[in-house]
């Protein structure tokens, strides 16, 4: 075999053949016949790649004891790899010879081994030093204005600054230099992904909205779009014009396979501002940011933790209707899940194994408009418990306007000294004086430092922010503009009126002497995020979460009843008090409208129902 290979697109195709020329010049010199030798070639591929066709081929009949005599110009064509002797020893392993031309190689020969070792010390030196002048014009790139060092996420593309130089260009020279521009119809997807997500969304749902209508976007991957390209996008720092490079560095194993690991400490990591490049408003940013913390608070594995499942289930973080999961049996207070067939409904569980007296069922459509018609009247009518909420908002807000200056000092003195008895300690155990006591009093007060700087940065947001509390008139006009929600589909609205409803408690009501009624449910609405709704724009995020009140500080009680009692069970206690009194029951249908089967029915359920005199 004669192995030829060139790496770059920008060498020229005929290097093969004049590898190969070379190659049986040298074997006309060394008296081996040339006719039986087979030309096997890469094209554009990097020595240190094994996933080369021809090198594979060539592997593959080394293996099977078939490959006799490789030639190659310089070992470099074969291999660049840090396991070059290796490969040279499977092939004499296997019944076949090694001949590189250029540095006078010959497996036949004494001493091959030490010219191989010497050269493949050199070529990995070589690609070292090559990675490191590749790593070092990138890191130019990334400081020179909107440069592109090829590092681009989606919702990115790069272009030339010169259009008309890079159509001229020969691949001879320095390349056309490169810019990184927004991409229009790329953006608009990265824009829905965070509105969608900092909305309430699950991340696996914007994966499959992207999923179904990718073929209207430019496309991010040849397979399906998953939760990883969500993920990575929603935590990329170049969507708000932060922009990092060479915060990871390449390595490989024995068997050349690569990955991406952290950045040694002698490699710069490079950061820069591009604010032309910025696609996502702060704002939407920092709830995003939120978010995924939170979900990490949930979901992610804990530093010192064991894999484990969900602490919440996803329904509960997710759910698209807006009862699901809130009602709760009256009678034992499981929460009541769907029961199967007919209209969708939900019972309580406990029931069918004979475990609670509660055998009705509470239709969700039923449920859901008797909830809307009494949040669409409280909005509107801007009740006492809700302005009640208002007025102490009002009266907390001016108390912090008062407090912020001195809690701001407190906290920046506290931070103060804990950074000093953190490095006290610091020092020493530097000194070599080390105790359990030490270390476990050094570890609390890193474990205090970031609780404290978040609360100097909210407080800084307080002081900063215009803190005004918006009228009366303008609070009930807000909330009535709230209404439009219920004018929405059901699963947008959804999440901006879950928030509205505590733990919904369901029972049922009988008459006497029946076994099936109708449901009756007792709810609790806060009102304080209806009111954080309005509050949102005219106030910090920062600030909203200070003035959050305990839970059920400005809520109230409702009942709501999902039906009503029929005529029978309406008029069952007067027709027992007439019969009582000897009423006719021909004057009795005439007086209740029954016709007379359905006034004895009901009264007969209503006197076997009373106890024994």
């Amino acid at each position: 075999m004669i192995y030829c290979r060139f790496s770059s697109e920008l060498q020229r195709t005929e290097s093969i053949q004049d590898q190969a020329r070379r190659c049986r010049d040298g074997l006309d010199r060394r008296g081996i016949p040339l006719g039986n030798f087979i030309v096997l070639s890469d094209e554009a591929m990097s020595g240190t790649c094994e996933a080369r066709p021809g090198f594979q081929q060539l592997k593959k009949l080394m293996h099977s004891k078939r490959l006799g005599i490789v030639v190659v110009t310089e070992q470099s064509r074969l291999s660049r790899g840090d396991n070059t002797t290796a490969l040279i020893k499977d092939i004499i392993f296997h019944g076949g010879r090694f001949i590189s031309i250029t540095e006078g190689i010959d497996t036949f020969q004494k001493g091959w081994k030490m010219i191989v070792g010497f050269s493949e010390i050199h070529h990995s030196r070589s690609n070292e030093d090559t990675a490191e002048r590749v790593r070092g014009g990138q890191e130019g790139r990334v400081g020179d204005g909107d440069g592109s060092a090829g590092d681009y996420p989606y919702g990115y593309t790069s272009q030339y600054v010169d259009p008309q130089g890079a159509l001229a260009y020969r691949g001879r020279g320095p390349k056309p230099k490169k810019v990184v521009v927004i991409e229009p119809s790329a953006t608009k997807v990265v824009q829905e992904i965070f509105q969608r997500f900092v909305d309430g969304d699950s991340i696996s749902s914007i994966a499959r909205w992207w999923e179904a209508h990718r073929l209207e976007f430019p496309k991010i991957t040849n397979t399906h779009i998953c939760h990883g390209h969500i993920r990575r996008i929603l935590q990329n720092t170049k969507y708000i014009g932060i922009w990092t490079f060479g915060r990871t560095t390449m390595v490989r194993d024995g068997n050349n396979r690569k990955k991406q690991v952290k950045a040694r400490a002698d490699q710069t990591v490079t950061t820069v501002e591009r604010p032309s490049l910025r696609i996502i408003d702060a704002a939407i940013w920092n709830r995003a940011k939120a978010r995924l913390a939170a979900l990490h608070e949930i979901y992610g594995q804990k530093p010192t933790g064991k894999k484990r499942g969900p602490r919440q289930h996803y329904l509960l973080l997710y759910e698209k209707s807006l009862l699901g999961g809130l009602i709760h049996c009256g009678s034992c207070g499981s929460q009541l899940l769907v029961h199967r067939g007919g209209l969708k409904r939900v019972a309580c569980p406990l029931h069918r194994i004979g475990k609670c007296t509660m055998g009705a069922g509470v239709r969700i459509d039923q449920a859901e408009t008797a909830v809307l018609k009494l949040l669409t009247t409280l909005l509107k009518a801007y009740p006492d418990w809700l302005k009640a909420a208002a007025d102490a908002t009002r009266a907390r807000l001016e108390q912090l306007a008062r407090s912020v200056p001195q809690e701001l000092d407190d906290a920046q003195l506290r931070l103060h000294e804990n950074s000093d008895q953190a490095e006290r300690l610091i020092d020493f155990l530097v000194k070599g004086q080390d105790s359990v006591a030490v270390r476990t009093r050094l570890t609390a007060l890193e474990a205090q430092k970031p609780a404290l700087e978040k609360r100097i940065e909210d407080l800084q947001a307080v002081r900063m922010a215009q803190i005004q509390m918006p009228t009366e008139d303008w609070i009930r006009q807000q909330l009535e503009s709230l209404s439009t929600w219920l004018d929405q589909e059901l699963a947008q609205a959804a999440r901006h009126l879950r928030p509205l409803l505590g733990k919904i408690t369901a029972e049922s009501v009988l008459a006497p002497g029946k076994t099936r009624g109708f449901t009756r449910l007792h709810i609790t609405l806060d009102g304080w995020p209806a009111l954080a709704k309005v509050l949102e724009g005219k106030l910090p995020d920062s600030l909203l979460t200070t003035l959050r009140p305990v839970n059920g500080a400005y809520s109230e009680a409702f009942v709501v009843n999902l039906g009503k009692p029929t005529l029978m069970d309406t008029w069952a206690p007067q027709i027992a008090e007439w019969r009582n009194q000897n009423v006719t029951w021909h004057q009795i249908v005439q007086r209740t409208g029954l016709n007379l089967g359905n006034a004895c029915t009901a009264w007969k359920r209503y006197h076997n129902a009373q106890p024994a005199a």
